[in-house]
């Protein structure tokens, strides 16, 4: 009898697990940004995400605004594709997220498509990395993480070789002044 009633409560436990309704991701997905800055901290800034195409069979549909053309899928990572796409984004509505204080931000529930990641907004001490697309999802993974590199900005101007250079130089010109006076002033009796 104790072997049915705790059949029972399990079967029980189990049809009831079941009807709850499950929240699978279906066609959405996420992006973690984490910027790189090597060893410096990132203590502020924002990034922002433009949904610039929709998946379609073997590449991506451009947006309206974005042209409306297609982009094969070998052609969706092109640096001149993105730069291109970025003099249009910025007239257009982005998701813009503030950075942690670990220089990171997630977007979530993006659907398929092809998105290009700008930082317009530079942060204290350094440059802006590049514009990026990315691709949703990315070897079938809908939840990535993108790390875009960000360089800190030198105060010191590099070193430009020589340091006597200037000097030498005019020296160099002065010696010619003198040679141009010689040889106007006595080159006239050695005329033939």
């Amino acid at each position: 009898m104790m072997k049915h009633l705790s059949l029972l409560c399990c079967v029980t436990v189990l049809v009831l697990g079941m009807a709850i309704p499950a929240a699978a991701s279906g066609d959405t997905g996420s992006m973690r940004v984490v910027l790189d800055a090597g060893e410096l901290p990132v203590t502020s800034g924002a990034v922002t995400l433009y949904q610039v195409g929709d998946a379609a069979l073997e590449g991506f549909q451009l947006r309206t605004e974005y042209g409306g053309g297609f982009v094969r899928q070998s052609d969706a990572i092109s640096q001149e594709l993105a730069s291109w796409l970025l003099e249009i984004a910025v007239q257009t509505n982005g998701l813009t997220q503030e950075l942690d204080v670990d220089g990171c931000t997630e977007f979530y529930g993006l659907s398929d498509g092809l998105y290009l990641l700008v930082q317009q907004e530079t942060i204290e001490g350094f440059y802006p990395f590049r514009p990026i697309l990315i691709t949703l999802p990315m070897d079938t993974e809908r939840n990535i993480q993108v790390y875009p590199t960000i360089y800190p900005i030198v105060s010191e101007p590099p070193a430009t070789g020589q340091q006597a250079a200037p000097f030498w130089g005019a020296i160099g010109m002065l010696l010619s002044g003198l040679g141009v006076i010689f040889c106007l002033k006595f080159g006239k009796k050695y005329v033939y």
